[in-house]
């Protein structure tokens, strides 16, 4: 049963835009501006071009703003290789070269946050995490005595030609049929799933993990603090894995084998061009699929 997901939101020194004479990006053409102002600063942006979760989040949402998708809504049916995932891999690669430093092609789910909690990286797209930890660990702006969280601010996913897209990270939660504990573990989920006990889990996470259900994914806890104001939109523009299809095996394959990160790392370092990239992107989800869908 579904238990919590995480949101992917931009998260961004809003000190370093006064600096620079900008207004926070609502587009992805406003990020790859302002990111080409902040690198030529000292700021770069921070998006993992490596084999992360981050990275598979990320990229998934610039590939759906941009049109791009991997399969049809019919969840079998691969479609990546389209005019629309080529122009994104495009994107992505420019948005490499003039707006990010190399280390992104070998960051772990950690790197960003630290490299924004450091002072180095202006923006990143990242779960709150990061703001918490700044918060959590007192980190100042490098030179100064100011908390590093008081400048850092969340923004909705931009917007591409297709429109505002990010993928989510859901989690659930369930008994194994091979289980001799079942009876006391459906009486766990029923402890857990009270509402009373839930609330705690998800004020526990300081707003990181956002509640699937009806009566707590408006919780007090996501209006604590004005820099989570992003958070009633969420499922507006949030998708599992395999969208516009459902999740399935194939989908998560294709995840656990970073079949677009590495795709978008050779196009954005060069090695091929997008349509190359893509077309082995294709290639392999479709080797995926018809083991999975059709075997």
């Amino acid at each position: 049963m579904p238990w919590f997901y995480i949101s992917l939101p931009i998260a961004v020194r809003t000190d370093l835009l006064a600096e620079i004479g900008e207004e926070l990006p609502d587009t992805w053409e406003d990020v790859r501006r302002i990111g080409q102002k902040l690198k030529a600063t000292g700021h770069p942006l921070g998006i993992a071009y490596s084999h992360c979760e981050d990275s598979n989040h990320t990229l998934r949402g610039i590939m759906w703003s941009f049109g791009g998708k991997e399969v049809e809504k019919d969840g079998k049916t691969v479609a990546i290789h389209s005019k629309e995932t080529i122009e994104a891999y495009k994107f992505m690669k420019a948005l490499y070269d003039e707006t990010m430093d190399g280390e992104v092609l070998a960051w772990d789910d950690r790197n960003n946050n630290v490299c924004l909690n450091s002072g180095k990286c202006s923006m990143i797209l990242n779960p709150i995490s990061a703001y918490i930890a700044a918060r959590n660990d007192k980190a100042l702006i490098p030179g100064t005595e100011k908390p590093i969280h008081l400048v850092i601010n969340h923004i909705l996913p931009p917007k591409g030609p297709a429109g505002r897209h990010m993928s989510s990270n859901p989690t659930s939660i369930g008994i194994w049929e091979f289980s001799p504990l079942k009876d006391l573990a459906k009486e766990f989920l029923a402890y857990h799933f009270k509402k009373e006990n839930y609330e705690k889990h998800i004020i526990a996470s300081e707003g990181y993990n956002q509640a699937f259900f009806g009566g707590l994914t408006l919780h007090p806890i996501y209006a604590s603090s004005p820099k989570y104001y992003f958070h009633p939109y969420i499922a507006w523009y949030s998708h599992s894995p395999g969208w516009p299809g459902s999740p399935t095996a194939a989908a998560e394959v294709v995840w656990d084998k970073f079949i677009i990160p590495g795709t978008v790392a050779a196009c954005a370092t060069g090695k091929q061009t997008a349509e190359q990239a893509v077309q082995d992107a294709e290639r392999e989800m479709k080797r995926i699929y018809q083991r999975y869908v059709e075997g």
